[in-house]
This record gives C-alpha cells, sequence and structure tokens, in this order.
C-alpha cells in the first residue's frame, strides 16, 4: 500500500484488494450468514 502526493487519497493494487476482500469474506463467514460484499473502486490513470 502506497500513497501518492494528496493526503486524502489512498492507493492499493489490484492484488491488495482481492487479498483484503478475502479476508474480509473468510472473517465474515466465520461470524455467520451474511449475503455479500459490494465493492467500488476508482481507477486513476498515471501520466
Amino acid at each position: 500500500m502506497s500513497r501518492n502526493s494528496s493526503a486524502d487519497d489512498l492507493i492499493i493494487s489490484w492484488v491488495e484488494l482481492h487479498r483484503d476482500a478475502r479476508y474480509l469474506s473468510e472473517m465474515l463467514h466465520r461470524i455467520g450468514s451474511w449475503k455479500g460484499i459490494i465493492a467500488i473502486t476508482r481507477a486513476r490513470l498515471r501520466r
């Protein structure tokens, strides 16, 4: 995970996003029944 020049932007890779979503789903699965995870991503072009 890295930060860019803007203090409000947090940049993570798709690999990190996938890893964290899997971890979250495993934790929720242990708690009990749940319906799903919704993630909204925004791509930014690097110049």
